[in-house]
């Protein structure tokens, strides 16, 4: 009987170790798979052509999105007042959310193609080449990284205070955060706000003066660049 009740016991025991192995090693051994929530809510593929020269576009489903433009914006979209890339460029891992209005150029007739973002793995030593959105963990490692760009800084034609276009030397806009806390934002069609995953991160600002910045990157974390398509930003560890 006290045979049957040890074996019982080291039973038990057993099951508990290795449980509590599975469970240690779930949460410690894949924790830059755990949380990246973006993974979870792609976009879906829609192609966008505005024939009839209409002047917006409506996202259908909400999610993460590459969006590369064929043809209909052939000036660099930073400098106007437009929500496609320019020709032949990608913008990637975008969040839209549904009901979107993406800006087109009227004049011009734009074919524009959204996917899926595909959130590729990127090879050392870490460039970020697109605007949009970089997600950490899976695409590179978090760590402590010194950033910094190469590629002259651009003067764009923006709109001033009193409304008219100035032209002023573009900076490289970063924001650094974890997709989890959704903020209302204006969704820049002059119809209101709608809900991004946006809050709670860090804004930083790369210019002549200012071309280095020192940042901890964390799994799961979006790495938010906008910039003009000539500069590339180079990650490196420290």
């Amino acid at each position: 009987m006290r045979r049957k009740k040890l074996w019982l016991f080291i039973s038990i025991c057993s099951v508990l170790l290795i449980g509590g192995g599975v469970a240690a090693y779930l949460t410690f051994a894949a924790p830059s798979t755990a949380n990246l929530i973006p993974l979870q809510h792609l976009g879906k593929a829609q192609t966008i052509e505005n024939t009839s020269g209409q002047s917006t576009a409506t996202i259908a489903q909400a999610g993460y999105y590459d969006i590369t433009t064929v043809s209909g914006n052939p000036i660099d979209a930073v400098s106007r007042d437009y929500d496609i890339p320019t020709d032949g460029v990608t913008d990637v891992g975008i969040y839209y959310p549904k009901g979107q209005q993406l800006r087109l150029v009227p004049q011009a007739k734009a074919s524009v193609k959204l996917v899926p973002a595909k959130f590729q793995k990127l090879s050392s030593p870490v460039q970020l080449k697109n605007n949009g959105g970089y997600l950490v963990g899976k695409q590179f490692p978090a760590g402590n990284y010194k950033i910094s760009f190469t590629g002259k800084l651009q003067k764009v034609a923006m709109k001033g205070t009193n409304g008219t276009n100035e032209m002023t030397v573009f900076s490289v806009f970063l924001d650094i955060y974890m997709p989890n806390k959704f903020e209302a934002e204006a969704d820049g069609s002059g119809n209101g706000t709608r809900d991004y995953p946006y809050g709670g991160g860090k804004s930083y600002k790369l210019t002549e003066a200012q071309s280095v910045i020192k940042v901890s990157l964390k799994a799961g974390e979006i790495v938010r660049v906008k910039k003009t398509d000539n500069i590339t930003l180079h990650l490196e560890s420290y």
